[in-house]
């Protein structure tokens, strides 16, 4: 039985109040010298995984921090699956290391040492994980609050974000000596309006000249703060709405990934800022919320849209680096790409074969990988939460849209209409409540048989009043049809309402 979803892989629970899918935040950290450039990106959110082209699915959630070693192997942290992959500069990827909790920013030190912030599952009790050239593993820092960002400056010592939890409890900038030893670089600024913490965790990017940048909203708009070696603060920019990522070129040029708010709506640009502080639009991107230099120049640009990672050479030729694979099929032939333009990748050519028309979803492969099916959501007002499945087939060498079970219901819910003639006689759909309707897919137990989930809400509660599986069959043309109705009992209506 093929269980697992790609994806929105979780089973969605029902609310009073619209769910909101998480967006991604990518945070940029880098280390310059002279001769060297470290780069570290480290992503605040949740959503899925970086799996570069060629290489091996990282799992369900996005990475927060990629960074290059001085050999330019790529690392990329996996906050879910507690584990960082190591990408060669060719594609080739392995496991550098597991058993983390939730690893966030990376940053290699001068001497190829890679240092990790792993925030832990309390909120607090954060560490810093530092993995030496020979991959031994020893913790630098402990007694932190929720570590984001790492930077190093020329002289090795190492700068971190650290959250305090939410915005409103702001967050401070801890420096540590290469000896380990600990000191509150920055705790508080002070306005107009009385002192505060740091909101914002995109930063901190560290300057040839040791500057630190790093990004605020505590003002009320995002700007971009600059500190001084010994301290002293300034504001570097502002009015930049919500700066995503922060990143130096080797020219010493500073990168800012924001979003702004504009007449025809959000927007993202990639501004760059100059030495004399000159301001430019480099890319104006669907929503570039990772920024990326590698040793020799090129950026590399994460667009949560497409989820994909851009490469621009210093000549502005644009390639796909990777894509963000969510799975790949039983066979190995197909890959999937979540987020919200879901697609269908060739595994061998690593060419989009196909777009997914119902926007963002979850998938599930059949055994056979000639079929899938993708559950997918739509929200409407008053908490309003309408959930489907359509099913895909590959005929030949292409895929093609049998259809969503959706389709055939031209008003009111699913089982209502579409599933009304398999429920029981003494089952009438109509009390349940119509602020949710819901069908989601649960399982292919062969290549030509699906099973689906249909819970009924009461309607003056949050709880589920009854729930039915509905058995599909799909002939050789792909038709389907329900062959059975099975009515849970309430230990198991409970089990998969716990997502079990």
């Amino acid at each position: 039985m093929q269980k697992k979803r790609s994806g929105c892989h979780r089973k969605p629970r029902r609310s009073a109040k619209p769910t909101t899918y998480i967006g991604i935040n990518f945070t940029i950290n880098v280390n310059t010298e002279v001769k060297k450039l470290f780069v570290a990106v480290v992503i605040a959110g949740a959503s899925t995984v970086l799996a570069p082209v060629g290489a091996v699915n990282l799992g369900y959630d996005t990475p927060r921090g990629m960074a290059f070693d001085p050999a330019g192997n790529l690392f990329v942290a996996n906050p879910e699956a507690g584990n960082i992959v190591k990408f060669t500069p060719d594609g080739h990827s392995s496991t550098f290391a597991s058993g983390l909790v939730h690893p966030f920013g990376l940053a290699f030190d001068g001497g190829g040492n890679l240092f990790v912030a792993d925030a832990q599952s309390d909120g607090k009790s954060g560490l810093i994980v530092k993995f030496s050239r020979d991959g031994s593993r020893s913790t630098f820092a402990s007694g932190l609050t929720h570590p984001l960002g790492l930077a190093f400056d020329s002289s090795g010592n190492l700068f971190v974000v650290d959250m305090h939890g939410s915005d409103d409890k702001g967050g401070s900038i801890l420096k540590f000596v290469p000896t380990g030893k600990k000191t509150a670089f920055f705790t508080t600024i002070t306005t107009k309006l009385g002192s505060s913490r740091l909101t914002g965790s995109a930063g901190p990017a560290i300057d040839k000249a040791g500057n630190l940048f790093v990004s605020d909203r505590s003002s009320g708009t995002g700007r971009i703060l600059k500190f001084t070696p010994d301290g002293t603060s300034s504001t570097f920019a502002a009015g930049l709405g919500i700066p995503q990522a922060l990143v130096f070129d080797r020219a010493g040029n500073l990168y800012v990934s924001s979003e702004e708010a504009e007449i025809t709506g959000l927007h993202t640009h990639i501004l760059k800022f100059a030495l004399d502080g000159s301001k430019s639009t480099v890319e104006t991107a669907p929503d570039p919320v990772g920024l990326a230099f590698d040793g020799t120049g090129n950026l590399f640009v994460f667009d949560a849209q497409s989820r994909s990672i851009l490469k621009f050479t210093a000549d502005g030729t644009k390639t796909t680096f990777a894509w963000d694979v969510s799975s790949t099929s039983p066979d190995k032939k197909w890959e999937f790409v979540g987020g919200m333009e879901p697609k269908i990748l060739d595994a061998a050519a690593k060419k989009v074969v196909l777009e997914i028309s119902q926007g963002r979803g979850g998938m599930i492969w059949a055994p056979d990988s000639k079929r899938f099916a993708f559950s997918y959501r739509d929200h409407g007002s008053h908490g309003y939460i309408s959930e489907s499945a359509a099913f895909y087939e590959l005929r030949g060498d292409k895929w093609e849209e049998l259809g969503s079970l959706a389709d055939d219901v031209s008003g009111g819910s699913q089982l209502a209409h579409l599933l009304k003639k398999h429920l029981p006689k003494k089952f009438n759909p109509r009390d349940c409540s119509s602020n949710s309707d819901v069908l989601d897919f649960r399982e292919w137990t062969d290549a030509s048989t699906a099973i689906l989930y249909a819970p009924c809400y009461r309607p003056d509660s949050e709880k589920v009043k009854a729930g039915f599986l509905f058995t599909l069959k799909f002939d050789a043309a792909g038709k389907w049809k329900i062959v059975k109705t099975h009515q849970m009992s309430e230990k198991e209506v409970a089990k998969i309402e716990k997502g079990e």
